[in-house]
């Protein structure tokens, strides 16, 4: 039995996934050289109407399947304006609880009242849960966050919240192919898509953000707010409704994201792929499942989140225990994280201790089991995922042979 214990790398064997064996995201290429040559060759580090902030526009309303699109500087600064834009239907915001701290800050910007309610078993916002709190409260939208890359197409609650007058804010920026999805599959709208460039997601480019939309009113709000000192004609002016913000995209991010979209839709297929030959792998072991729904072709694959069933392994339900099996699988050179730890109002000072997680079971045992395995991107394929399922395998079988007792080792300690 300790031969199984030390055939662990975190107890000195050697790890199963070669650590240079993953090309990490963003995946540079030569390609992003020649996207940024483009800016320098036009002799333009900057403006709104620069013809590449342009062509990233027209790229985004194309993919998105919407009548406008607007570049601004991060996703977070796009989410921030359209929820400026619809705060006056009301004074307050649903959203879930499991979320991203720059998801739910806009809320707090704006100075609505957030109505957090709890997650669905599939990662993303319960739909009964916040239908329910449409008749009660003066509620100016729901923003659907699509967590991890999961697609959350909540038909009831759009339906719900277009007779309602309720506006839809869609936080894509961890699954950039939900615009499409939603339009084109589903035929459902939304009154705003927000995408982000950041270096983690699928359109990695630095840092930037696209709102896209079917509103010419949330178009406007946007040049009007987010501009503080140019117009998108060139105009140089002054705009006092700007408070400041500032919110001009980056060319040079603009120009990689354009290229981003030109391969988007097979960047995106092979992450299904992997995320699919993972999960397949991974659900014949037991206690180990899915964060996401079964329809693989709905989501875009960030990441893969996964959940432990503590039950399942006989082992106390707990952070401690779940962060100790990816201490386990890191020392394989698993790229796997536990991205979120804390319900997302401990993030934002004015509501931390306001909320208590006991009222959203979900959303707590979610957070004590989930992970995410990452480097699911091109050209990252099956031959480094196989390596991946054999470290599961390795570790499972610890957990196999040595129960709870596993957990009460020190690292580097084999004597059980």
């Amino acid at each position: 039995m300790q031969k199984k214990l030390k055939n662990l790398a975190y107890y000195g064997g050697k790890p199963s996934v070669e650590k240079s064996s993953f090309i990490p995201w963003p995946a540079p290429n030569t390609n992003h050289l020649h996207a940024l040559q483009r800016v320098l060759d036009s002799g333009k580090f900057h403006r709104v109407n620069h013809p590449l902030i342009e062509e990233l526009e027209a790229r985004s309303r194309e993919y998105c399947g919407t009548q406008y699109s607007r570049a601004v500087s991060s996703g977070s600064a796009a989410l921030h304006v359209a929820t400026n834009y619809f705060a006056e239907k009301g004074n307050s915001a649903i959203v879930c609880a499991l979320n991203w701290p720059g998801a739910i800050a806009a809320i707090a910007h704006c100075g609505l009242d957030p109505i957090f309610v709890d997650t669905a078993e599939d990662g993303c916002i319960d739909e009964a849960s916040a239908i329910s709190h449409m008749d009660k409260e003066n509620v100016s939208l729901v923003q659907i966050t699509h967590l991890f890359g999961n697609c959350a197409s909540r038909n009831k609650l759009r339906s719900y919240a277009r007779a309602e007058n309720i506006a839809i804010i869609d936080d894509c920026a961890q699954a950039a192919n939900v615009p499409r999805y939603l339009q084109h599959t589903l035929h459902l709208e939304s009154d705003a898509y927000i995408l982000s460039g950041n270096g983690a997601k699928h359109l990695a480019s630095g840092e930037l953000g696209l709102l896209s939309t079917n509103s010419i009113g949330l178009i406007e709000h946007v040049d009007n707010v987010s501009l503080s000192s140019s117009s998108r004609n060139g105009e140089r002016i002054f705009s006092p409704s700007s408070l400041g913000y500032n919110y001009r995209p980056n060319v040079f991010s603009a120009s990689i994201a354009i290229d981003r979209f030109s391969e988007i839709d097979e960047q995106i297929k092979i992450r299904r792929e992997n995320a699919q030959y993972l999960v397949t792998h991974l659900e014949k072991l037991p206690g180990i499942n899915r964060l996401f729904g079964m329809d693989y072709e709905s989501s875009g694959f960030c990441s893969v989140p996964m959940r432990i069933n503590f039950k399942a392994l006989g082992l106390p339900e707990t952070a401690e225990v779940r962060n100790r099996i990816v201490e386990l699988l890191a020392a394989e050179n698993v790229p796997v994280t536990v991205w979120l730890t804390r319900p997302v109002w401990e993030y934002i000072p004015i509501w931390k201790n306001k909320y208590d997680l006991d009222n959203y079971p979900n959303t707590k045992a979610i957070l004590n089991s989930m992970f995410c395995i990452s480097e699911i991107a091109p050209p990252n394929g099956i031959s480094q995922l196989h390596a991946v399922v054999q470290a599961f395998e390795k570790v499972w079988e610890a957990i196999n042979i040595f129960g709870i007792e596993l957990f009460d080792t020190e690292r580097g300690n084999c004597e059980i």
